[in-house]
């Protein structure tokens, strides 16, 4: 029994060019809006150009160093966080409770500012605190 095909052999390769030709014609678009392609400019470094839909494909190549997508413009200072200062450790000099670390800048006899922190025993002191004052704050 013979088999039947729907194309001779012959046909198949040359009916599959033409449809990849049609599939890939002139009548589709180029580029979509939002698409970049990298290019090398006048100086030999490198750029990107943007898919233009009034040109009807990419645009001129942009070298101006920017990175499409990244480079967003100009930086909004208002947008930065402020990097948090350290604070100064337990029995270090300071003048200011905010720049403790325990919260709490005391003045020690002959005007003596060391960051310490409030106890009740002794043992609620590190090292190299010997214990608590009179005045319910470890001392130096």
């Amino acid at each position: 029994m013979r088999s039947r095909s729907l194309l001779p052999m012959r046909w198949v390769l040359p009916a599959l060019a033409i449809a990849i030709v049609v599939a890939c014609g002139e009548d589709r678009p180029p580029c979509y809006h939002g698409d970049f392609i990298g290019c090398t400019c006048a100086d030999g470094k490198y750029g990107y150009a943007a898919c233009s839909a009034l040109e009807d494909g990419y645009a001129a190549c942009v070298c101006d160093g920017t990175t499409p997508g990244v480079d967003g413009g100009v930086r909004d200072a208002s947008l930065d966080v402020a990097p948090e200062t350290a604070k100064t450790a337990f029995l270090a000099a300071c003048t200011t409770n905010e720049q403790c670390e325990t919260g709490l800048c005391f003045t020690y006899g002959m005007g003596q500012e060391l960051c310490t922190k409030p106890c009740t025993m002794p043992t609620d002191c590190p090292v190299p605190s010997t214990g608590c004052n009179g005045k319910g704050v470890c001392k130096p």
